[in-house]
């Protein structure tokens, strides 16, 4: 009953977006709040809990999207000083969220936690409302590299933050920052392992296969996998996920094939996980944040849109791109809620501000961040725009 809800609740919003001119993800995760339980009810806790393993799929399904999208081509033309475009959206937000919360009394512990968070990028709304403009051009490729390379840093970071953080509490942080480092090393360097041994087993393999269909069968069955191993062995499914895209979507004789199939797949997957993810938002959550969260959602703003423009002295940008890329970075969803979880059980001391934070954060971002991410691709003028970039992608 509660995934017939979502699906059908999730369509009508669909519709009613198009009507309203507005983003399909800003209808469902309305709708999502409303059927939730901070209106209706109808979907409740329990059906939400439920929906725990799917959400976790489909969080993978579109880490992977995000790789495969992300052309390697394109970043080499880039060059490496794209690196610092993502190093310069992860720090500049991290640095006056930081700096703020320290100035206004807040415990370091928390405000070195909710710093790295405020670092990450929600790339499932923005890529959801890109496909869904058909959008390409450089705002949308450097969007996609930039947000891809800005989550693995972030995961980088708070992989050395949290048990930073830990013996922040415990007065003993010289030894837990070595075992911190010692932990994050170990936790990325198994993710990529586990990553690029996926990735080049499904393109060795995908040439004995017969037909689109087995493709599609191959990768589900592949990326599931990948994900319970990354679970077991304490590794990140989403960097996983990520970098198998990009080996799988730019290694592949088969990827176009392979995308047709997926695209067709991702519907389903997008109504589903956006509707559950708008239940879960509470307006209340907002209330609780307080000066604190106001703080963080400013600043966090103000650091991306002012990273864009620092990053323009090193990376070969359009102006169009420089103007609009920041309003592309605001969205904030899976993996700063995945974190703020982890920072939940670490620090169980703050766990209710951790949450009110985030979570407040969360709601205005989702709701505000699918029609920012609109208006920069119409201003930029690249809607409509994918049929040509899937012409010239190398397959």
């Amino acid at each position: 009953m509660g995934l017939g809800a979502v699906l059908v609740a999730g369509l009508l919003a669909a519709r009613l977006s198009t009507h309203l001119r507005l983003p399909a993800v800003t209808g469902y995760l309305l709708v999502g709040m409303i059927i939730g339980p901070a209106a209706l009810g109808f979907v409740d806790e329990g059906v939400l809990e439920k929906f725990s393993p799917f959400n976790q799929l489909a969080l993978v399904f579109i880490a992977l999207g995000i790789g495969r999208e992300l052309d390697v081509s394109y970043l080499q033309q880039l060059g490496s000083s794209v690196l610092y475009l993502a190093v310069l959206q992860a720090l500049v937000p991290f640095t006056l969220v930081f700096a703020a919360l320290v100035v206004v009394g807040t415990p370091l512990t928390l405000a070195l936690v909710l710093s790295v968070i405020s670092a990450a990028t929600a790339p499932a709304l923005t890529v959801a409302v890109m496909h869904e403009m058909q959008s390409d051009g450089p705002l949308t490729r450097t969007h996609l590299v930039v947000v891809a390379m800005d989550d693995m840093i972030v995961i980088v970071a708070f992989s050395l933050a949290l048990p930073l953080a830990q013996a922040l509490t415990q007065g003993q942080w010289q030894w837990q920052w070595l075992t911190g480092i010692t932990c994050g090393v170990e936790h990325v360097g198994g993710s990529l392992l586990l990553a690029v041994a996926g990735g080049w087993s499904f393109v060795l393999v995908a040439g004995r296969l017969g037909n689109e269909s087995e493709l599609v069968v191959a990768m589900v069955g592949l990326l599931t996998l990948l994900a319970g191993l990354s679970a077991r062995w304490g590794l990140s499914p989403l960097l996983v996920a990520l970098v198998c895209g990009i080996v799988t979507g730019n290694r592949s004789r088969f990827a176009r094939a392979l995308d047709r199939q997926m695209q067709a797949l991702a519907p389903l997957l997008l109504i589903a996980f956006f509707v559950v993810a708008g239940s879960s938002l509470e307006p209340s959550s907002l209330l609780r944040a307080g000066q604190i969260g106001i703080l963080y959602m400013v600043l966090r703003a103000v650091g991306k849109v002012l990273a864009v423009y620092l990053g323009a002295w090193c990376v070969p940008m359009n102006p169009m791109t420089r103007k609009y890329l920041g309003l592309t970075l605001m969205p904030q969803a899976s993996v700063a809620v995945g974190m703020m979880v982890m920072a939940q059980d670490a620090l169980p001391q703050f766990a209710e501000m951790i949450s009110s934070v985030i979570l407040g954060a969360v709601f205005i971002y989702e709701l505000v961040g699918p029609s920012m991410t609109r208006f920069a691709v119409i201003k930029a003028g690249e809607e409509g725009k994918e049929t040509n970039y899937s012409e010239r992608k190398d397959i």
